[in-house]
């Protein structure tokens, strides 16, 4: 299914992408401010990681474990990784974004978003979908 949205097109996402599996593709994005910065999509629509499946999400963490290595191997530090929502998004698909460098950023978004709480695995962010909705 296209439906308009750039990421649900298989002709358009693969002449892009680094590494694909059953779920996913990992694509270089288009603009790159720095070499190395990758998104990993879902291949089927979600408007955010927290409304994918338990199984998508483990097979997710799967796949950034093994970019987070690949990166720190080939530019010496651990990428940050992040998904913003639906806030802001050029493309209302959700992706996770892996930038290779590791800037402390810790302090910079506790004093922007003093209610945030740092999550130690995407399935967290089911529990925020189920609670708000996509954010």
């Amino acid at each position: 299914m296209n439906n308009g949205c750039p990421f649900c097109d298989p002709e358009e996402m693969r002449s892009r992408i680094v590494m694909e599996t059953e779920h996913f593709y990992v694509v270089p994005t288009k603009g790159q401010i720095v070499e190395g910065y990758v998104l990993v999509i879902p291949k089927r629509h979600a408007a955010c990681y927290g409304d994918l499946p338990e199984a998508e999400l483990a097979e997710a963490e799967g796949i950034l474990a093994r970019l987070r290595t690949a990166i720190t191997d080939e530019y010496g530090q651990a990428p940050i990784v992040w998904e913003h929502g639906i806030i802001g998004q050029t493309v209302k698909h959700g992706h996770i974004h892996v930038f290779p460098c590791a800037p402390d950023l810790k302090e910079a978004i506790a004093a922007k978003f003093p209610d945030n709480e740092p999550m130690k695995a995407l399935d967290e962010l089911r529990e925020v979908f189920r609670r708000e909705g996509p954010y």
